[in-house]
């Protein structure tokens, strides 16, 4: 059994409150039943139904007998914070407002419907604007509490993708300047009287804001405000992930992967049962977030870098811990089966710093910790293929490695299994569905999807420099008695342009 105090230790990091309970469901709708699938063509748009767009407020302006004038519309994207336009925190000589001449009101869908107990009606503490001054923030004087009518939206921290951008939002959708609504298109002028209307696409089963567009002026992308949106209103997966940058050929980067001293792990582990040696994957990495857990697998890959699969990190899950030097889940210390003298040092953990993703297909991300991992004897890092004779080294099996899911009558050791190179037909899989650079492996066992192998690496032993392992793919997930795994070639060079010292 683990020793007491890692079972303190790790009930401490479960039960710490962490931000990401603020916005773990940012971008999610509370009514199944609302769907947007309306009679929408160029020429009308679709009303809204109570709640269909619960992020989507008004901003009003305080007349001088203190009624109210709606100005425009303000987006929620944190429990006090509305994101608008700038023109919409001015007056009519274009100067701008203080704070106490603003107010907010969410919750409801028709501006003529008041909306008693589902509505919110906040004052402003504070208006702020970048250097450019095109988008502002409202920090509300009080958080707000939300309900199936008020909820928050994520903001979208990738490029600006027209392809998937196409539904707008606002108020005045059909020319009722009281009605909000939606459109499919692009850049028309469908909501004459708002000044703030947005464009926002469904991903991974939630709602992002990518855009501010009015026919007043020129469509207003957010990635470029990134940054500066992150540090206002201190949202926790802003400021952890990150866009990565494309390689540029011309550019010198530093050489942070290591070329020798990599894949040295107890590599001569018996083959014939699933599971592993004492020491034989010292780089596979757990990802933990405090709140909840840990839900896949990582590759150290330096002295601060875990590589994963983009699958495993989302808006709904940030890491904020990378677990290294784990054996067996349920063993503290870890030792040798056939010697419980011969022990690892304990497991160690490693808080992350920022996540980067690759913004060109989002399958793969690089995790940075906050300070140098220490290579020990249960913690090395795994040699990556960057020759040329590995890039092109194909072996007939391959090993993954991982743990049970179902703790409960099985084994907490970490398990492994052999695979073998399998095309989409042999896993069932329609070829058109194969993107470009996904690999199938067939296995020989039933246990594919009982086990968290996602995240983790499908690599070989090399005779190179001794005998080592090199990860050559990454896995994406089971299917059936199948392994669905991206080929990291192509991204070698994406990896070293994201990596700094």
């Amino acid at each position: 059994m683990k020793s007491r105090a890692a079972v303190v230790v790790l009930l401490f990091l479960v039960s710490e409150a962490t931000p990401q309970e603020l916005w773990s469901k940012c971008g999610q709708r509370a009514f199944a039943e609302v769907l947007d699938s309306g009679d929408f063509d160029q020429s009308g748009g679709q009303d809204a139904a109570p709640g269909q767009w619960p992020w989507y407020g008004s901003v009003f302006h305080y007349r001088t007998d203190r009624s109210i004038a709606f100005a425009c519309g303000g987006t929620l994207i944190s429990r006090n914070h509305v994101l608008t336009v700038a023109v919409c925190v001015m007056d009519g000589a274009g100067s701008l407002l203080g704070s106490g001449a603003i107010m907010v009101r969410l919750g409801t869908h028709l501006q003529n419907v008041l909306h008693f107990g589902n509505a919110r009606y906040r004052r402003v503490k504070s208006v702020h604007l970048p250097k450019d001054g095109e988008i502002a923030i409202l920090k509300l004087t009080e958080d707000v509490k939300f309900n199936k009518y008020v909820l928050s939206i994520c903001m979208m921290v990738q490029p600006f993708d027209d392809q998937n951008a196409k539904l707008l939002v606002g108020w005045g959708v059909n020319g009722d300047v009281n009605q909000l609504g939606s459109y499919l298109g692009d850049d028309t002028c469908y909501f004459s009287s708002d000044r703030a209307s947005i464009g926002v696409a469904l991903l991974m089963g939630g709602w992002f804001l990518q855009y501010f567009t009015h026919c007043s002026g020129e469509m207003i992308t957010l990635e470029r405000y990134e940054s500066w949106i992150a540090k206002t209103t201190n949202l926790i997966y802003l400021q952890k992930l990150r866009s990565g940058q494309d390689f540029n050929s011309s550019h010198q980067y530093p050489q942070l992967l290591p070329r020798r001293h990599c894949g040295k792990g107890l590599i001569d582990g018996e083959k014939s049962t699933p599971n592993a040696t004492l020491y034989e994957f010292p780089w596979i990495a757990k990802l933990f977030n405090r709140a909840l857990g840990y839900n896949c697998l990582g590759t150290l890959i330096s002295h601060r870098y875990v590589l994963t699969s983009e699958n495993c990190i989302n808006f709904y899950f940030i890491p904020d811990l990378i677990v290294l030097g784990e054996y067996d889940n349920f063993q503290e210390p870890d030792c040798q089966l056939d010697d419980p003298t011969d022990c690892a040092p304990p497991l160690r953990l490693y808080e992350v710093d920022y996540v980067v993703r690759n913004h060109n297909d989002y399958r793969i991300d690089l995790i940075r910790t906050t300070e140098n991992v220490a290579f020990e004897d249960h913690i090395q890092p795994v040699c990556l293929p960057l020759t040329s004779q590995l890039k092109h080294f194909h072996p007939s099996d391959q090993t993954i490695a991982g743990w049970n899911k179902n703790s409960k009558n099985t084994t907490g050791i970490i398990q492994k299994e052999t695979v073998y190179a399998a095309s989409s037909a042999e896993c069932q899989i329609s070829e058109e569905y194969l993107p470009k650079n996904i690999l199938c492996y067939k296995t020989s066992s039933n246990n594919v999807a009982n086990r968290t192998y996602s995240g983790g690496p499908v690599g070989a032993i090399v005779p190179s420099s001794g005998r080592r392992f090199v990860q050559l793919a990454l896995v994406i997930g089971p299917v059936e008695r199948c392994v669905v795994a991206l080929d990291i070639v192509p991204y070698i060079d994406w990896i070293r342009a994201n990596m700094v010292e």
